[in-house]
């Protein structure tokens, strides 16, 4: 089987960093800093998007192994208020919901969120929303 990680994580890279999400422009006139695999670079400006893989608990049918992962992915926002971050989750989840992501040697069966995540974080004055869901992206070995 393909490496189902690293080709998953190139399929919701793409899917994400599109120009619908990196040109949304907040109430603040604020733009989307980037998306970043796994955690955003020190340098980078909020508010960002940030996907990580999970889990891929081994599944097969019949003959052939099938990727059954589950990614966060989550805005990132340093207003106090979490509604910066809620704003973006939307675009985040109109993107991902039944995406029809391009996963090389694999055909995708299901992209869905099947969880909300919210974990608001303190850092000296800085309180950070992070706000987003989780998702389930299923893909059959091609």
């Amino acid at each position: 089987m393909a490496n189902f990680r690293a080709s998953v994580d190139e399929a919701v890279y793409n899917n994400l960093n599109v120009e619908s999400m990196i040109s949304l422009a907040l109430d603040d006139g604020a733009i989307i800093g980037g998306v970043f695999n796994g955690v955003a670079p020190d340098n980078a400006k909020p508010p960002f998007v940030v996907f990580q893989f999970m889990t891929n608990p081994p599944n097969w049918t019949l003959s052939k192994r099938f990727g059954d992962g589950r990614y966060l992915v989550k805005a990132v926002s340093e207003k106090a208020w979490p509604k910066e971050a809620s704003d973006i989750d939307t675009q985040i989840d109109t993107l991902m919901e039944e995406a029809a992501l391009v996963i090389p040697g694999h055909y995708v069966i299901e992209c869905r969120r099947v969880q909300d995540f919210s974990s608001p974080e303190v850092d000296g004055s800085i309180t950070w929303q992070h706000i987003g869901g989780i998702y389930r992206i299923q893909a059959g070995e091609s």
